[in-house]
């Protein structure tokens, strides 16, 4: 979903920019806001909103992009589709905090890695598909192409309301509910003995974190333990290294606008 909204933009705009007569201003608003608001919403599910369930925050990130997705594609004026826009992209910053979360406290150790990895390359095989669904629904128009956004996210969201996705056994932990997390672990691990020594191992990694939580300077506590540990201080400068260079490049820019650099470059080729 993530993927597929970055790149679907790019293409939906052309023939968008046409139909509502936007300006380059309104162009800009409509690309951004699904930006600013994916922004807002992390910032919201790490820190107001952070004692929330894992279950509760997926399912309301998969109906945020539904409704999303819906109001851009019976989008009537400018306006309208600002909000859906808006919509999406607070489901998207909701789903990117929490979905990788989700996923490494519930994945076994030695899948956990190749779990994440797999959620990251998702979001590019999204922009691919995006790119392909532009060209597939050219014709139909910009309405289909922002619509079909929804298809996943309702998938998602019927998924957790089924009960399809079970709570992070972590949270659960750190919410005082011990039996249930041992009910889940014991579910989603290959045997009894393996879900009970690693919910074991969960119990006292919450109690070490909380009680660094509620020493003076706790926060500050936890950072200075991160960056005084060799290997977790090189994950942490790889980690974010990476992310400042991705985005210093400006490539989110170029995937947004590709289908508007595309068209004026094979226009200005012609003549």
């Amino acid at each position: 979903m993530f993927g597929y909204e970055r790149g679907v933009i790019s293409g939906a705009m052309l023939s968008l920019g046409r139909e509502m007569a936007l300006s380059d201003q309104q162009k800009e608003i409509v690309v951004s806001s699904t930006v600013v608001a994916a922004l807002m919403a992390s910032l919201l599910v790490g820190g107001i909103w952070s004692n929330g369930g894992r279950r509760t925050k997926i399912a309301t990130a998969a109906w945020t992009l539904t409704l999303g997705s819906l109001l851009c594609a019976l989008a009537v004026n400018y306006y309208f589709l600002v909000v859906g826009r808006l919509l999406f992209g607070a489901g998207i910053g909701i789903a990117q905090v929490t979905i990788p979360m989700y996923l490494a406290e519930v994945a076994l150790p030695e899948t956990r890695g190749p779990l994440v990895t797999i959620n990251a390359l998702l979001v590019t095989i999204g922009q691919w598909s995006a790119g392909m669904m532009d060209g597939l629904l050219e014709s139909q128009g910009w309405r289909w192409m922002l619509g079909v956004a929804g298809v996943p996210s309702l998938i998602m969201g019927i998924g957790v309301g089924m009960g399809l996705v079970p709570e992070s056994p972590r949270w659960l932990v750190a919410v005082g509910r011990h039996e249930d997390a041992l009910v889940t672990l014991t579910m989603l691990r290959v045997s009894p003995q393996l879900a009970q020594e690693e919910w074991k191992d969960i119990i006292e990694s919450s109690r070490e974190s909380l009680t660094i939580k509620r020493t003076e300077n706790g926060t500050l506590r936890k950072v200075q333990s991160m960056l005084s540990n060799r290997g977790c201080r090189q994950n942490l400068l790889i980690g974010c290294g990476l992310m400042w260079i991705q985005q210093l490049s400006g490539i989110n820019t170029v995937m947004y606008y590709a289908g508007s650099i595309y068209g004026k470059s094979i226009r200005i080729y012609c003549r």
